[in-house]
């Protein structure tokens, strides 16, 4: 065998294994802390913003398998927006997180209310098909994903300005 097949059986064997540890994972331990929301106002020159953030996910063990950094963003002038965070704060993040977690692990980690907008931060494993999900959304909102393995944007999430 020529070096290039042996290289390639060890990356297809590593990449098989990595997926078949997460999935025992997911079947034998609990991937979802118990949620530590904790919330803060930022005061910028012209506005404020309330930022809510899930602490529970600043030691999350399991990063490396939830690395697609999802961010919605839902306009406050929607009246079904303003009419859900009346009722509850987190509404419309529990109802994203629910249709995210219908096709598999899906992390809530933050959201952040302005004057005009509502932004819902998730983390998801591969697979769950996110544009589809935020497309398909019953509130309307422009969704964005990247990928973030190590999870920096949460790490600048948690910062108190």
């Amino acid at each position: 065998m020529n070096m290039q097949i042996i290289g390639t059986f060890l990356f297809v064997g590593f990449l098989f294994s990595c997926n078949s540890k997460w999935e025992n994972i997911k079947k034998t331990q609990n991937v979802y802390p118990k949620d530590s929301i904790s919330s803060y106002n930022i005061y910028a020159l012209d506005h404020i913003e309330r930022k809510w953030v899930n602490e529970a996910y600043r030691n999350y063990e399991y990063k490396k398998y939830c690395g697609n950094s999802v961010e919605a963003t839902f306009e406050m002038s929607n009246s079904m927006v303003s009419m859900e965070l009346w009722k509850d704060t987190f509404k419309i993040a529990k109802l994203l997180q629910n249709d995210f977690r219908a096709r598999g692990i899906c992390h809530f980690v933050g959201q952040t209310l302005s004057q005009g907008e509502l932004k819902i931060y998730l983390y998801n494993e591969d697979g769950l098909n996110p544009i589809g999900t935020l497309l398909n959304f019953r509130i309307p909102n422009v969704g964005i994903m990247k990928d973030d393995l190590d999870w920096k944007f949460y790490s600048t999430f948690l910062l108190k300005n």
